[in-house]
């Protein structure tokens, strides 16, 4: 509903020196934080003083509904929404879909990255000192980072924050973000796997629902990508396709 403010179209500049001259990432983090707190903003804005604006009314009635906000989330809004419901004491649940957490972790194996490695390798060319440097940064974003906020989600909320239901929905050999990041997500959350499931996860129990939360696994027929912390060529697609499949929009509803 918002640009994420740290990775909009406007923040390529700042992202691309960035990436060319790594002393100036802590505006990348500063900027990350910033559009947490501007989804938080917004939120309790349209709970609150939105519904008296005469553009958001149609017959004098306010067209923001009066129940409960809910996290809608995808690709980013799945990878960054975590960060936005711990930290929010107006939303109860959400749903977050192929999402992952650990951005050093997920930069080098996704296919997502291959625009930016073009600039990063230019004036880092060795592929060593480029993981050993985005992991150093990571210090700067774990403000904004997911990682940071999401075992307050459901078993250790934040002070006047309550507990949310998260469902977590990930695509099978996502290529844009893996799998190993969503998998440390649901640990870390410590959510179970709903059954019955085609595979277990170590680390993530197996439990049969109804559940208040929940990791699930969609299965896209797709190459998968390369093992390791290496993207694929080019997009298998089931990034893009898990969120329109019809079971996935059941459970959400």
């Amino acid at each position: 509903a918002t640009d994420w403010q740290g990775m909009s179209r406007r923040d390529l500049v700042v992202v691309g020196t960035a990436l060319s001259n790594v002393s100036t990432f802590p505006k990348v983090g500063d900027r990350l934080m910033q559009g947490v707190i501007n989804n938080l903003v917004m939120i309790r804005s349209f709970k609150g003083n939105c519904r008296d604006l005469p553009e958001l009314q149609v017959n004098g009635n306010s067209v923001i509904d009066d129940g409960d906000p809910y996290w809608m989330g995808i690709s980013q809004g799945g990878v960054m929404g975590p960060s936005v419901l711990a930290l929010s004491p107006d939303i109860p649940k959400g749903a977050l879909l192929v999402g992952g957490i650990s951005y050093p972790l997920m930069i080098s194996r996704s296919v997502d990255f291959h625009e930016y490695e073009v600039i990063f390798r230019v004036w880092y060319p060795e592929r060593i000192d480029r993981e050993i440097l985005m992991n150093m940064m990571s210090s700067l974003w774990d403000g904004a980072e997911a990682a940071t906020w999401v075992p307050h989600l459901i078993h250790d909320p934040l002070p006047g924050v309550a507990a949310k239901q998260i469902l977590y929905q990930v695509a099978r050999l996502d290529s844009q973000v893996p799998n190993i990041a969503s998998e440390l997500a649901a640990r870390s959350m410590g959510i179970p796997q709903l059954a019955p499931a085609t595979s277990s996860i170590w680390g993530i129990p197996d439990q049969e629902g109804p559940l208040s939360s929940a990791l699930v696994y969609f299965d896209i027929d797709a190459e998968p990508p390369p093992p390791g912390n290496q993207p694929a060529e080019d997009d298998n697609g089931t990034h893009g396709e898990q969120r329109y499949l019809d079971g996935s929009r059941l459970q959400i509803n």
